[in-house]
């Protein structure tokens, strides 16, 4: 008995996965657990100006296409318990020729939810720092190609990234109140790993965040981070970001903001603030941005750089959502660079594909 019952989910679940049930995602319940499959993926056409890179070295102007990411998202949810798998491939992932790009998880957690104000998590996820950190990879949900500077750096900055990448255990919740609503964040992270995988440092990654929602229309939020991954040259790292949220004209119009620091006790702190307006108008959104990084430690970007960018993105189709951008890199100073890239422009187009 227990085989045939066995088949039958078997088969119910092969006729599922051959039929979409909604326009974003395909889900289904089979006794009682929920299944839930989706994913995005994009073509990018990126123009970029010659530039100076960290080293020194000249980087030639570039004009390329490329599909950029692609990401397979997996849920199963039962009562209180959930499961969440999430995988992406970067500049086409091929095996051939030696291998170009590579697969990667970016979030597989199980979840348990005692209650809204309760909800635990282990696995490995994306830290929850600021506003896209958890969400960067859902290329369809923002109106612009590119991510503010805090959270992906040009490619002639030789250092990783501002954002906190990965957390290990998530405790988190909501409170609902009459006027504001609170959520809340603490996680705890692994330090850097050896070559077999394993936690090496036994210092670990401590952070929190908590976020006001006010009637619905403004979000104000603050996160900290802290983590010595790097005793000899950096020392202690302690990351500092808030940001606000601000939705006016029945939520047609949205503005964004951020700004983030981060200490070191054995180097210079790096700096880093954006401004971002969306106006939805039907189908379109059109959006102005500002941005500004310094790190006075780096070659090119002790001369503190601002970006300026312009851009729209457009519903094609329920499945394709279109865009164009355009910035403008101007740097406060040109000590260190090569002849004429204190000035840089960068024209960005990109086609994102839902299903």
């Amino acid at each position: 008995m227990k085989k045939v019952k066995r088949l039958v989910i078997i088969l119910s679940a092969l006729v599922f996965w051959g039929v979409s049930s909604t326009v974003y995602a395909f889900n289904f319940d089979l006794e009682g657990v929920k299944f839930g499959i989706n994913g995005y993926m994009d073509i990018q056409y990126t123009y970029m100006a010659k530039q100076t890179m960290s080293d020194g070295a000249l980087m030639k102007d570039m004009s390329t296409f490329e599909q950029n990411q692609m990401n397979l998202i997996f849920d199963m949810e039962k009562d209180r318990v959930r499961t969440h798998l999430n995988l992406e491939s970067h500049n086409a992932y091929t095996s051939e020729d030696g291998g170009k790009g590579g697969w990667e998880i970016e979030n597989a957690f199980g979840q348990y939810t005692f209650s809204d104000m309760l909800v635990v998590r282990g696995g490995q996820m994306l830290t929850p720092f600021g506003i896209f950190n958890e969400v960067s990879y859902i290329t369809p949900l923002f109106a612009s190609v590119v991510l503010p500077m805090m959270y992906r750096l040009p490619d002639n900055y030789g250092e990783e990234h501002m954002m906190p990448d990965r957390s290990n255990v998530v405790i988190k919740g909501t409170y609902f109140g009459d006027v504001a609503d609170v959520d809340y964040n603490f996680m705890v992270s692994n330090g850097d790993r050896g070559q077999k995988g394993h936690d090496e440092n036994k210092d670990k990654g401590l952070g929190g965040r908590v976020r006001f929602t006010i009637r619905d229309n403004y979000k104000l939020g603050a996160s900290y981070y802290t983590v010595n991954n790097d005793n000899l040259s950096k020392g202690r790292e302690n990351l500092w970001g808030f940001d606000l949220e601000m939705t006016l004209l029945d939520e047609r119009i949205l503005f964004q903001g951020e700004y983030v620091k981060d200490e070191y006790e054995k180097r210079a702190d790096k700096m880093s603030y954006y401004a971002r307006l969306t106006y939805a108008i039907g189908d379109y959104t059109p959006f102005i941005m500002y941005d500004y990084f310094e790190d006075p430690d780096d070659l090119v970007m002790k001369n503190k750089l601002n970006r300026y960018g312009a851009g729209l993105s457009y519903d094609f189709d329920a499945n394709i959502i279109l865009k164009g951008e355009y910035h403008y890199h101007d740097f406060s100073g040109d000590i260190g660079l090569q002849k004429d890239t204190d000035m840089a422009h960068m024209f960005k187009m990109a086609a994102v594909f839902v299903f």
